[in-house]
């Protein structure tokens, strides 16, 4: 009876729309509250585990993919501020810089796909900087007409 009321309590959290996350950890509180009801005859134990178990897995199973996504999404970040903190040391200490290399720049930071806002703005904002720049060196270094 308190195995059956676990299992239905892991079937409401399952469905209930809560964060995956969330979930995970009322089902480990479900786990725990399991295994201190210790066992049932084989045969009901077996089916119930059964049921809990696969209830269990689909939400430990989500929450995977969740914390797979916001770990994409961290590394994506990372690699955008890195070639963004590239590009804007290039600038100061590479005269050779030129248009080309910016468009490479842009090129490699739109490969990552989807930023969030701030880091788009921040990396527009320096790409354009940097094209200022390299236009202005340009102008510096072109013969006087």
């Amino acid at each position: 009876e308190q195995k059956e009321a676990i299992v239905a309590e892991a079937i409401a959290v399952r469905e209930s729309g809560e964060r995956v996350t969330d979930q995970a950890e009322v089902m480990k509180g479900l786990q725990r509250q399991w295994k201190a009801v210790g066992p049932l005859p084989r045969r009901a134990d077996q089916r119930l585990w059964k049921q809990f178990r696969e209830q269990c897995d689909l939400v430990f199973e989500a929450r995977s993919v969740v914390l797979d996504r916001h770990s994409q999404r961290r590394q994506v970040m990372a690699d955008a501020d890195a070639l963004i903190s590239e590009l804007e040391r290039r600038l100061e200490i590479d005269p050779s810089l030129d248009r080309n290399m910016i468009a490479d720049y842009e090129r490699r930071l739109h490969a990552l796909g989807m930023l969030p806002k701030d880091v788009e703005r921040r990396a527009e904002e320096v790409l354009r900087d940097a094209d200022r720049i390299v236009v202005a060196r340009q102008a510096e270094d072109a013969p006087g007409d």
